[in-house]
C-alpha cells in the first residue's frame, strides 16, 4: 500500500487539490491560497523586516493578487505549487473541522479546552494527549456552499495575518500597495467581515487552549442529567454534590465558563487578567 502511494502520490495530491477547490466557483479561494504560499512566513523573515532583497518579491505578490493573475497550478502542472497547496488546505480543513466540532458541542465551553489531533488523519480531540468525547464534523460532508463560506473565511484569514505581520506591514503600509489592501477590504459583505470575526475569535480561543495544556488545567465532565435536579420553589436547577468527585484529586480546577487568553496570559498582570469570561 505504502509503495503503490509513493509511486503515484503527485497524482493522488492533484486530485484531492482538484476536489477541495471544485468549490471554488470564482477563483477567489485559489487567489488567496497562491498569495498565502508565495508570501514569507513571519519565522523565514529577519527581526528588522524585509531586506531590499526580500521586499520586490513581496511586492509582486501583491500586484499579482490584486489583478488576480495568478495561474492556477493545476492548469500548469506545476508539482511544487501544488504539493505546496494541498499542504496548506489540508492543515486549514483540520482547523475548520476543529472549529465547528467545537461549535456544535453541546458543551462548548469544555469543548474549547481540547486541540486537535493534527498527526490523525480522522478527526478527533485531545486534552493533554488524551482523547475526548467530541463529536468530530468532517469538512466533505457539509454542502457545498458551507464548505466554500468556510474555507474562504479562513484562508483570507491567513492572508491578512501575513500581510498585517508588523515585519511586512511596515513596509506597506508606506506606499500604494496599504491602499490595494483597504480596497480589499472595503469590499468584503457584512457576512465576510463576520465570517472573518468568527475565526478570528476561533484562533484566539486555540492559543488560549495551548496555554491551558501547559498549566495545571482540569478537563470538567459532561453535565449528566442524574447528575440535575430541580427544584419547583425557584424553578432553578442545582448539582448533586454529593455525586461529584472531591476537586482536591484534581489539583487546580479549571471553570467551564471561563477561557485562557494568550495575549491576557504573556502580560505582567497575567496572574489576575489570565482567565476572561466567555
Amino acid at each position: 500500500m505504502l509503495a503503490h502511494y509513493v509511486e503515484y502520490r503527485r497524482t493522488i495530491t492533484r486530485y484531492r487539490l482538484a476536489q477541495i477547490l471544485a468549490i471554488d466557483h470564482d477563483g477567489t479561494i485559489l487567489q488567496d491560497a497562491l498569495a498565502v504560499i508565495r508570501l514569507p512566513a513571519a519565522k523565514m523573515t529577519p527581526l528588522w523586516g524585509l531586506s531590499p532583497l526580500t521586499l520586490p518579491p513581496v511586492l509582486r505578490t501583491i500586484r499579482s493578487w490584486e489583478a488576480q493573475k495568478f495561474r492556477d497550478p493545476l492548469m500548469q502542472s506545476d508539482q511544487g505549487n501544488i504539493a505546496r497547496l494541498y499542504r496548506f488546505f489540508s492543515r486549514l480543513i483540520t482547523f475548520i473541522e476543529d472549529y465547528l466540532a467545537k461549535a456544535l458541542d453541546p458543551f462548548p465551553a469544555r469543548a474549547y479546552l481540547t486541540l486537535p489531533d493534527l498527526a490523525s488523519v480522522v478527526p478527533q480531540m485531545l486534552f493533554k494527549g488524551r482523547e475526548v468525547d467530541i463529536k468530530p464534523v468532517a469538512f466533505g460532508a457539509m454542502s457545498k456552499p458551507e464548505r466554500f463560506r468556510l474555507l474562504k473565511a479562513f484562508v483570507r484569514y491567513e492572508l491578512l495575518c501575513k500581510v498585517y505581520h508588523p515585519k511586512i506591514w511596515k513596509f506597506l503600509k508606506r506606499d500604494r500597495y496599504a491602499n490595494i489592501i483597504e480596497r480589499s477590504n472595503q469590499n468584503l459583505t457584512l457576512k465576510d467581515c463576520e465570517a472573518l470575526c468568527c475565526v478570528h475569535e476561533y484562533f484566539k480561543g486555540f492559543y488560549g487552549a495551548l496555554y491551558a495544556h501547559c498549566r495545571d488545567s482540569w478537563l470538567p465532565d459532561r453535565q449528566s442529567r442524574s447528575n440535575l435536579s430541580t427544584v419547583a420553589d425557584d424553578q432553578t436547577v442545582e448539582l448533586e454534590h454529593q455525586n461529584l468527585p472531591s476537586s482536591k484529586d484534581y489539583g487546580l480546577l479549571y471553570p467551564d465558563n471561563v477561557y485562557f487568553n494568550a495575549r491576557e496570559a504573556r502580560s505582567p498582570q497575567r496572574h489576575t487578567h489570565v482567565l476572561q469570561i466567555r
